[in-house]
């Protein structure tokens, strides 16, 4: 037993250096949103009050793992530790993926690189934002990664490490539902391109998909709960689900498009067009049938990035249900990175890890000053109502925010083609959704007034006070912010 744990002590042991390695530059990349100390959307309420509140949407292991992570059942903010765990996990799972794919012990510095997008492509730094989420959202990614190390190992232990491994995906973040899909189509045209028979190679994704399916019916019958709130996991019905599902293919897409900068497009195209010229000229198999099924796989793997999503009659559609491509172009990356005699798609993997690297550098820099805007912003509507005798007295007051402040001129100034950037950084002070209005009801310490921003307000209100920023409105028992 002792030379067994020795022996797998050494097999972890010397894949130490591509982990640190694929963490360091994670980190650096990520360290402008550490240093931002910027609490994103359900990161203001918790920060508040402590909750957990993920069982609501069958996240149960989320609920459970914060109560070790935080060494208690009130969860106080203790970030950027959860962030820096969460990049901790994705280097991990980085490695987990070159030694899936590359079939290698020692990895070059090109193919560390090759997976450091796995954590900092841009959808998925809305996952990495997270003070409290994000851990569970990496933990999901790596869950769905580890059942391929036992690709190899008798069915039964297959079977079970899926089995076991898309449970803990369902119940921690289930926008990862098509990542071990999409590993599997990789995996089984790998295998296959090496002269593993047709045959074999299907009837093993076949039991992959069994299994994998197996597992997400014991989830929904045993463990999901409905949700129907801003978005639903409701399916649609057989009837609908080829339109309804089309539909959301194409909000996804769409939203992929203007999402992503030219250049990132640009370098997608080649780095898909290098992936086909590599596996042509590697392949032992006819260059026709390795030809038609590198399409096949590229197209179901573009059809896999979103999971189970597209099924849903409302599913979301923010970034960090889209990471999914991140991990189809790190698929393409850690492939071509590893191809022989590929220095165009060596050349292109360099340069989409360091566009990634700057874009997150500007997010984090950018949600620093969408803060900063947000405090000042707030801290005048504070100042204003404090000199104001109708708030002053006993008794509640009941008040209504209407309007938003918008985002931060640095940001308003960005060129039309960081789509992505707005995508990511919320709006953070206004009356459109409870999270605009967190930051000021939660923090401000408000004395004797409530957040009234949903009920209906007199039309006769008095003008108490017209600034540039604001005017407000009011009598001795409502007040209205009208932010501008």
């Amino acid at each position: 037993m002792s030379e067994k744990l020795k022996t797998v002590k050494q097999e972890i042991f010397k894949y130490r250096w591509p982990f640190l390695g694929i963490f360091l530059i994670s980190f650096l990349a990520l360290f402008a949103v550490l240093q931002a100390d910027f609490s994103y959307y359900d990161d203001l309420g918790r920060v508040a009050f402590g909750y957990r509140g993920w069982s609501n949407f069958s996240r149960y292991l989320s609920s459970f793992f914060s109560i070790f992570l935080h060494g208690d059942p009130y969860l106080s903010d203790i970030s950027p530790w959860p962030q820096i765990l969460a990049l901790l996990i994705m280097g991990l799972a980085g490695v987990i993926l070159l030694k899936i794919f590359t079939k290698k012990d020692k990895f070059t510095f090109l193919n560390v690189v090759s997976v450091v997008p796995l954590a900092i492509n841009p959808y998925f730094l809305e996952c990495l934002s997270y003070k409290y989420d994000a851990p569970y959202m990496a933990f999901s990614v790596l869950v769905s990664i580890i059942p391929l190390l036992f690709a190899k190992k008798k069915t039964p232990i297959y079977g079970l490490s899926i089995f076991l491994c898309t449970l803990m995906m369902c119940m921690t973040y289930q926008a990862s539902s098509g990542i071990f899909l999409m590993l599997v189509l990789f995996y089984a045209f790998y295998e296959w391109m090496n002269k593993k028979s047709f045959k074999e190679c299907l009837m093993w994704g076949i039991k992959s998909v069994l299994f994998y399916i197996g597992s997400l019916l014991v989830f929904k019958i045993f463990f999901m709960q409905t949700s129907d709130t801003y978005v639903t996991n409701t399916i649609f019905s057989l009837r609908d689900l080829p339109l309804g599902a089309l539909q959301n293919f194409k909000e996804y897409y769409h939203l992929f498009l203007t999402d992503f900068k030219v250049e990132w497009l640009v370098l997608f195209a080649f780095l898909s067009l290098s992936f086909l010229l590599g596996v042509l000229r590697e392949s032992k198999r006819s260059k026709v049938k390795t030809f038609f099924l590198t399409l096949f796989v590229l197209f179901g793997s573009l059809l896999l990035c979103f999971g189970i999503y597209p099924a849903f009659t409302a599913p979301l559609f923010s970034p960090r249900a889209m990471y999914g491509i991140g991990v189809f172009l790190t698929l393409l990356m850690t492939l071509c990175a590893n191809f022989k005699k590929n220095w165009f798609g060596k050349i292109c993997v360099c340069l989409l890890c360091y566009l990634f690297c700057v874009f997150a550098l500007t997010y984090g820099n950018a949600l620093q000053e969408q803060k900063r805007y947000t405090d000042y912003r707030i801290n005048l509507v504070v100042n204003d109502l404090n000199e104001l005798e109708v708030s002053a007295g006993i008794g509640e007051r009941k008040l209504k925010i209407v309007g938003n402040i918008g985002y931060a001129s640095a940001i308003k100034n960005m060129p039309d083609d960081y789509q992505m950037l707005k995508r990511l950084i919320p709006l953070t002070f206004g009356g459109e959704n409870v999270w605009y209005r967190a930051a000021f009801f939660y923090y401000s310490d408000l004395r004797g007034i409530t957040d009234a921003s949903l009920e209906e307000f007199p039309d006769d209100l008095s003008i108490l006070k017209d600034t540039m920023f604001h005017t407000i409105y009011g009598n001795v028992e409502y007040i209205i912010v009208a932010l501008k």
